[in-house]
This record gives C-alpha cells, structure tokens and sequence, in this order.
C-alpha cells in the first residue's frame, strides 16, 4: 500500500494502480498479546460509500442472527446450562 498526497495506490503485479480504499493487516504483537488487526484505509472522498457498505454488512449480519434466532437461543441455554453444572 502507498498513500502519496491523499491518493491511495497498490503495487500489483509490477504496476501501481489507483484504488479509493485498501483493508490493510497488521500484526500488534506484546509479551502476552499476540492479535492479527484488520484496518480499512479510505479516500476522503470515498468514505461516504465505505459508511453505506458497513451498514449494509451490520444489516446482513442482523438479518442472518433474526434469521438464527431460535438456534442461537438454544445454545445460548445449553451453554449456560453447563457453566452451572461445572461452577
């Protein structure tokens, strides 16, 4: 990833090529914390598009766990249901 003057580019293949957003990984890393983060870098101008899929992404999630509900709710019962038992 490449960010000169607000404009965000990627080397592919040899090439840089303009791109309005890039999910960057990095790793943070401590004596007792290893964790992979993923970090969205947007375009100023892009960043009103980014907002509309993230809300989508939050709507289909939501739509996907109503959708589970009953199932979820049952595991939820059985799992506390063991936390007794073992405690």
């Amino acid at each position: 990833m490449l960010i000169f003057d607000g404009e965000i580019c990627v080397w592919t293949d040899g090439n840089v090529k303009d791109t309005s957003e890039v999910l960057f990984r990095n790793r943070y890393r401590s004596r007792h914390y290893i964790e992979d983060l993923m970090v969205s870098v947007v375009e100023k101008s892009h960043f009103g598009k980014y907002l509309v899929g993230i809300n989508r992404s939050f709507d289909t999630i939501a739509d996907i766990v109503y959708q589970k509900k009953d199932a979820l709710d049952e595991q939820a019962r059985v799992i506390l249901k063991e936390v007794k038992l073992s405690g």
